[in-house]
């Protein structure tokens, strides 16, 4: 039951879908886009969507939400429908950050090092989900403004399960 229900684009930057809808129309409140670098197809590491906190809890503002263990109790998974498959998110991770954190890492040398980043995105989590992830599991990250600190974001990590 969150506002969140929209369509996720792709550009050559991370700057284009700001500002604009996914169909290229300027609009002040853009879209929710994919990081440029990430593949399309979820297969990355860290996939990471982005989008707005718009004040009038449109867009991505409800992520700010799963700071709280009762909101995430009643809604823990979010559904991801693409041209090529559905997703299940289940969400095990979400914190406040920072604009270069390495929460935004999308693909890692080792599986050592994604199992340390997995570790460490749990340790900095405002919930406990009691999910297991593992270095082999895709992640999605979803990414919005947050307004605690200057610079702030809160992200919500979640583990993509291919679904039919």
């Amino acid at each position: 039951d969150t506002v969140i229900n929209y369509p996720v684009a792709q550009g050559e930057d991370n700057s284009y879908y700001l500002y604009h809808l996914a169909d290229g129309t300027y609009n002040q409140n853009g879209c929710l886009f994919m990081d440029h670098k990430n593949n399309p197809d979820f297969t990355d590491d860290n996939t990471v969507i982005y989008g707005h906190h718009m004040r009038s809890g449109s867009m991505f503002a409800s992520l700010v939400k799963y700071a709280d263990q009762a909101y995430y109790e009643v809604r823990p998974v979010f559904y991801l429908v693409t041209r090529r498959g559905r997703y299940r998110l289940e969400i095990f991770s979400a914190y406040t950050t920072t604009r270069d954190s390495d929460a935004y890492t999308l693909k890692f040398a080792t599986k050592e090092e994604k199992d340390e980043w997995l570790v460490k995105v749990g340790e900095e989590s405002d919930i406990r989900t009691g999910k297991q992830v593992s270095e082999n599991d895709h992640i999605v990250t979803l990414s919005t403004c947050a307004y605690s600190f200057h610079g702030a974001r809160y992200v919500v990590h979640a583990k993509l399960i291919s679904i039919l």
